[in-house]
This record gives C-alpha cells, sequence and structure tokens, in this order.
C-alpha cells in the first residue's frame, strides 16, 4: 500500500480467515520441523547400525543386512561408503559362466542382444550405461543370485553406484527404483500362486523364474 493511501480495516470473517491462516501456517512449520527432526534421528540410527556391522559382520544375518539397505534405499538414507561402495558382485564370472547366463540376459532382461563376451563384463561390473527391457525381470534375476549366494548382498547399490544399468527412458537404475520394482515383481509373482489363474502373462514368468533358478544354480 502506498503512503498515505486508505487502509480498510478488517471486518470480523476478515479477522478470523487471517487467525486461520496464522494458525495453519504455524501448524505446518510445526508438523515439517517434527519431519525433520524425525528423519535425522532416523539417519543417526541408522548410520550407527551400519557401523555396527563393519565392526562385526558376522553377527548379522544376511536377512537382517537386506532389511537395513532395503529400509535406508526406501527412505532417502545415505548408506556409508565404506559398507556400499563396492567395484563388482563379490566375485569374477568365468566365461563358462557368462555363456550360461547369456539366454537368460538376452530373453528377459537386455534390451538389445549381447554377446556372451559382453554379458561377462556386465555382471563383472566392467562396463555401464548398459539399457534394460525390464527392471522387474532384472530385480529377480539379481534376487535369485543374491538368494544362491551368487552375488554380494549390496548388488542394489553395487548397481547404482557404478552406474551398470539404464531405464528405456535412458535414466540410470537407482537402488530404490530397483527396490521398488523387486517389490512390485515379488508381489505379481505372489499372486500366480492364486489356483484359479493361469494366463499367458503367468506362464511366461514361471517359465522365466525356473529358467533363471536352473541357470543360477549350475554356478
Amino acid at each position: 500500500m502506498k503512503r498515505g493511501e486508505y487502509k480498510k480495516p478488517l471486518d470480523a470473517e476478515d479477522r478470523r480467515r487471517e487467525r486461520n491462516r496464522k494458525r495453519l501456517t504455524a501448524e505446518y512449520e510445526k508438523e515439517q520441523e517434527a519431519k525433520r527432526r524425525y528423519q535425522e534421528a532416523t539417519e543417526k540410527q541408522v548410520q550407527h547400525l551400519y557401523e555396527l556391522i563393519n565392526e562385526s559382520p558376522g553377527d548379522y544375518t544376511r536377512e537382517q543386512k537386506d532389511f537395513l539397505d532395503d529400509y535406508a534405499i526406501k527412505h532417502g538414507i545415505e548408506i556409508p561408503i565404506n559398507y556400499a561402495v563396492r567395484y563388482d558382485f563379490g566375485r569374477v564370472f568365468r566365461e563358462e559362466e557368462a555363456e550360461r547366463l547369456t539366454p537368460i540376459f538376452n530373453a528377459y532382461i537386455l534390451k538389445e542382444e549381447h554377446a556372451a563376451d559382453m554379458v561377462r563384463a556386465i555382471i563383472n561390473v566392467q562396463v555401464n550405461g548398459i539399457t534394460v527391457k525390464n527392471k522387474r525381470n532384472l530385480a529377480l534375476f539379481f534376487d535369485i543370485m543374491r538368494e544362491c549366494g551368487a552375488v554380494c548382498d549390496e548388488w542394489k547399490i553395487v548397481i547404482e553406484k557404478q552406474n551398470l544399468f539404464v531405464g528405456r527412458s535412458g535414466g540410470a537404475l537407482t537402488a530404490k527404483a530397483i527396490a521398488k520394482a523387486l517389490q512390485e515383481a515379488k508381489e505379481r509373482v505372489s499372486l500366480m500362486n492364486n489356483p484359479n489363474g493361469d494366463t499367458k502373462s503367468e506362464r511366461i514368468t514361471k517359465k522365466m523364474l525356473a529358467e533363471m533358478r536352473e541357470v543360477i544354480n549350475t554356478l
């Protein structure tokens, strides 16, 4: 308002609206501050748990480590570098192993077909930026690999930190995106146990999982 300009006094309704606006603003700011403090406290607790795992890794089961990783990923909590960053999946895959895995990668995971030497470079994390055609299939494959001890527990983090895969849209796959895809895939697989359902899509998924397990069990 310009100097000397008349300001109409607020009537009762305007004053009520102004009081409500201030009250809602104060409540919102209070709620945001509480969320921020809770996030900070949670991050400190998670970081402490990672420190305990680093000190005595043998005292914690694979399921406990997976739960902590998934929790951190879901809530956007940074995983300590000395725990999370690996440069491979915990082993070196041989040429004959890559040859057995190649049909699985080409049929269900990769957007473009690749020869065995490229698949070996992929699973040994010697390349990056490989485009996948189905995140859920990728997530299921590596989860089965983890279950069978063929890759490390931190495989989702390895994929993200090494920029190993990109989605069909061109964006790098993050650990959070992979965790979400894995959850969705597992939910779909659990629904396939319904005896009343046996669609073409379900038959394809069952065939894929059987082929994955058969090959992975030979590694």
